[in-house]
């Protein structure tokens, strides 16, 4: 994943979106990137490279990403290459 970051994100102008909580109980920034357009978390976990996580009460792209967790796991990528 950090690899994958790196070649997408490295000099890049990048959008951060914000939730109604902008940090998690850890003080962690919880944002969507978007570099040209695309959802870079949705990208991540489109890969396998990423499993979803949600922090109340940011859980506007829940469906969303629960379903490419689902593809992703299914076609045996990134992570979910690993059984």
């Amino acid at each position: 994943a950090t690899e994958f970051a790196k070649k997408y994100l490295n000099n890049k102008d990048v959008i951060l979106k914000f939730e109604k909580a902008k940090r998690d109980r850890y003080n962690r920034v919880l944002a969507h990137v978007y570099v040209n357009g695309i959802h870079f978390n949705k990208m991540l976990i489109d890969s396998g490279l990423a499993k979803t996580s949600f922090y109340y009460p940011n859980y506007k792209y829940k469906d969303a990403f629960k379903n490419a967790e689902k593809i992703a796991n299914s076609n045996n990528l990134g992570v979910w290459s690993v059984k």
